[in-house]
């Protein structure tokens, strides 16, 4: 007996081959949105360039923000490389002329800011639902959401989509269990919420904390005592930890916690130095070494902010 592709995933090739084989391996799940979009070893069919100021973002994106560093190292490559991967679009709904961005609007902003003026293009005609599960499943597969974005993205498949989570772990390659422990992290305090979404806690951190009688009040536990995955299932368990000591070192441990503070530095770079007045934009990188060491790197585009800044920071 075959299984049956929802209807808003039948624009999703692989599903369709697995619903009708029966296939199950993982090393086959997911593969739809790279045949979908246009995988660099496959169909040889014309790929046209569409001009930026055509392409309207759609509403589509689980990504609440993009890392400002993070567009301007895509931008640089796509000015070194160019577009390597087409964004997905469908002719607009509502504006004749114009196209809507389904997925890939990462690229699209790196190619604004690089200054293109037109990006390659997968065009498909796709209703709503379509539409959706197509840039939900392209963000889930690509992105890196952070677990609450990603729980959020696939909670959307299933209301908006009419999935199940067997459905939805095969559409994005994931697990049947690991869908349904990403959507659980949703049922969570907003405080804890927000320690996942900014990183100061890992996804293993979280659905540990889901077996706290008080999520809140154990994730301050988490954090005074820096405990790890395995010391918080204890936690949940027991009640207490073994061995656990408070942290006493207060250089900062975590990605999230750099990130604040080197946006904190460029602020105050671009203001103590007044890089406004030519036209440069400070951008600074942390990296910790270490318990107590780190570097600071500042980076800058081309000779002349270069000599800009060293003047600047030779004035003091």
């Amino acid at each position: 007996m075959t299984k049956k592709t929802p209807a808003a995933l039948s624009h999703i090739p692989s599903l369709q081959r697995s619903a009708s084989s029966g296939g199950s391996s993982t090393s086959r799940l997911g593969r739809g949105l790279s045949m979908l979009l246009g995988d660099n070893s496959g169909s040889k069919h014309h790929i046209p360039d569409i001009a930026l100021e055509k392409i309207i973002p759609g509403p589509f994106q689980p990504r609440k923000q993009i890392e400002e560093n993070e567009l301007q190292k895509l931008s640089d490559s796509i000015k070194e490389n160019g577009v390597l991967q087409p964004v997905l679009v469908r002719t607009h709904p509502e504006k004749a002329g114009f196209y809507q961005l389904i997925a890939g609007e990462r690229r699209f902003r790196a190619s604004q800011l690089a200054g293109l003026t037109t990006i390659p293009a997968h065009v498909r005609q796709m209703g709503e639902k379509e539409a959706l599960a197509a840039a939900l499943v392209e963000n889930l597969q690509r992105s890196n959401l952070n677990p609450i974005e990603e729980a959020e993205g696939l909670e959307r498949m299933r209301t908006s989509c009419n999935l199940s989570q067997a459905q939805i772990a095969q559409a994005v390659g994931k697990s049947r269990s690991r869908i349904a422990n990403n959507l659980r992290l949703l049922s969570l305090p907003e405080t804890v919420k927000v320690s996942l979404r900014d990183g100061t806690i890992s996804q293993g951190h979280g659905v540990a904390l889901l077996g706290c009688t008080d999520p809140e009040a154990a994730l301050k536990q988490v954090l005074a005592l820096n405990l790890t995955v395995r010391q918080t299932e204890e936690l949940a368990a027991n009640g207490s930890v073994e061995n656990a000591t408070p942290k006493t070192d207060k250089s900062p441990q975590n990605k999230a916690e750099l990130k604040k503070r080197a946006e904190k530095l460029a602020n105050s770079l671009q203001k103590g130095l007044g890089l406004e007045k030519f036209g440069l934009r400070a951008s600074v990188q942390l990296k910790q070494e270490g318990k107590k060491g780190g570097t600071l790197k500042l980076s800058w585009k081309n000779q002349a902010e270069l000599d800009a800044l060293l003047k600047k920071l030779s004035e003091g």
